[in-house]
């Protein structure tokens, strides 16, 4: 097998692997991870943060406590410069059969334990300057042909121009990510907090190091990009009108979904243990391809105690309350709820509806969500924004 470049610096104990919270991101993860660096202060953390691109990440939000010896990010879709074109090597015929191999495995629904296999024996060769890294998928002939036997093979109705600029918007990260784990100080244990783009980075490092790899999922990331995928309106449909078969997804959407899925298979296969936080979604991960003796539940834990004497500041007559505790953004369907809130009351008109939780990640979004609920005219007390953790700054009203 090829031998993988040395990673340079000092060694950590672990090196936390974040997609899109921790540090730059508000929210229940980001405040999970906030707290788990701030009570192990005996151990050295590394932070490895990936974002789309940087613009959407303006600032730091979360201050890094003196145990984080290391900070790094990496932006999938971040501006890059274009080196010229190379001439392809001599052993590309047979790095391409491999990479054709892995993606027959995926489309066939072949035993993962294949592609697996397949993906190992790639992952060296995607370094800079192997025989397969990033220049080689850009601009290689082998890689044009095989992309163009896969749209002739595989495509349905998109254009081959979407088909290209899909593909390669999707594959030019994991690059990236191959690249970005070289900038990493070596680890005890490498821990992600979703499978997705964080997940292959654990992957990545799971085989090179041959560390441990520990997954936590708060929420399933495959189902969440699905929901994303499934309601996104970038994504445009290429089918003409008599086309269209509503029950058959666009091709796109289609292969962005096995996208996410294979890179939750591998993440799951190179886990050594797999937590979440209850068992319907251990059985989700069950579904997804994880191995049930890797899966366990930690539940969240609540501080009793700190939170009893609040009891002590309810009125003597209470109204109903419904809390959706998460972040205001799309992929919490915060308008569902509202909408939903809007109907309940019709029937229970003392009802409240209180939004707990960060209101800074999608300005734009919170602030639709606030003008659809003055448009049903559900105002304070009748629903409440309360942005995020409330009890640290006021008292919800009752009443």
């Amino acid at each position: 097998m090829t031998e993988w470049p040395q990673n340079p610096s000092t060694a950590v104990d672990v090196c936390l692997l974040l997609e899109g919270t921790y540090p730059r991101v508000t929210g229940g993860v980001a405040h999970w991870v906030a707290h788990l660096v701030e009570h192990f202060r005996e151990l050295r953390f590394a932070v490895a943060f990936i974002g789309g691109n940087a613009a959407d990440y303006p600032a730091i939000v979360y201050p890094l406590p003196a145990n984080v010896s290391h900070y790094g990010e990496c932006f999938i879709h971040g501006a890059d410069p274009h080196p010229p074109a190379r001439r392809s090597r001599a052993s590309q015929a047979t790095v391409m059969a491999e990479v054709d191999a892995l993606h027959r495995s995926l489309h066939q629904l072949a035993d993962r334990a294949v592609s697996t296999q397949h993906l190992r024996r790639l992952l060296p060769l995607m370094c800079p300057g192997g025989a397969l890294d990033r220049e080689q998928l850009l601009r290689g002939r082998g890689s044009w042909e095989l992309l163009t036997h896969y749209y002739q093979a595989y495509g349905r109705e998109p254009s081959f121009t979407d088909y290209f600029w899909t593909t390669r918007f999707m594959h030019v990260p994991l690059w990236r990510l191959v690249e970005f784990y070289q900038t990493l100080p070596p680890a005890r244990l490498y821990h992600a907090v979703s499978t997705g783009f964080a997940g292959f980075l654990g992957t990545v490092a799971r085989y090179h190091s041959q560390r441990p790899l520990l997954l936590t999922e708060h929420g399933i990331y495959n189902k969440e990009r699905k929901i994303d995928l499934l309601l996104s309106s970038t994504i445009q449909d290429s089918r003409q009108f008599l086309e269209l078969n509503r029950a058959q997804m666009s091709y796109i959407r289609e292969l962005w979904i096995r996208f996410f899925t294979a890179l939750g298979g591998f993440c799951y296969d190179a886990c050594d243990d797999i937590v979440t936080l209850f068992e319907t979604n251990r059985q989700r991960q069950i579904q997804d391809g994880a191995d049930p003796a890797k899966t366990r539940c930690i539940s969240n834990g609540i501080d009793v105690p700190r939170f009893a004497a609040l009891r002590s500041l309810r009125p003597a007559t209470c109204p109903p309350v419904v809390a959706l505790v998460g972040r205001v953004v799309p992929i919490k369907d915060v308008k569902t709820f509202i909408q939903a809130m809007f109907l309940a009351r019709k029937t229970m008109p003392e009802l409240q509806g209180w939004l707990v939780g960060s209101m800074d990640e999608d300005p734009e979004y919170a602030q639709e969500c606030q003008q659809f609920a003055r448009s049903l005219e559900l105002i304070e007390p009748h629903m409440q924004f309360w942005g995020i953790d409330p009890w640290m700054r006021s008292t919800p009203r009752l009443g």
